[in-house]
């Protein structure tokens, strides 16, 4: 959970992909109006039962 040092990384040829799953919107109101923020779920991994 959380942090990763720099052995996490990985090199250039890694082997980890990532897919969005869902992308939503989020309003919140604020006396000067309206702002938009997005929210999305990625999941990265290596097809082969890791995820990261």
């Amino acid at each position: 959970q959380g942090g990763g040092g720099a052995e996490d990384r990985g090199s250039a040829r890694d082997t980890r992909k990532d897919k969005v799953l869902k992308i939503m919107l989020v309003h919140k109101q604020t006396r000067a109006g309206q702002r938009t923020r997005f929210k999305a779920f990625v999941a990265i991994g290596d097809f082969n039962g890791q995820l990261a």
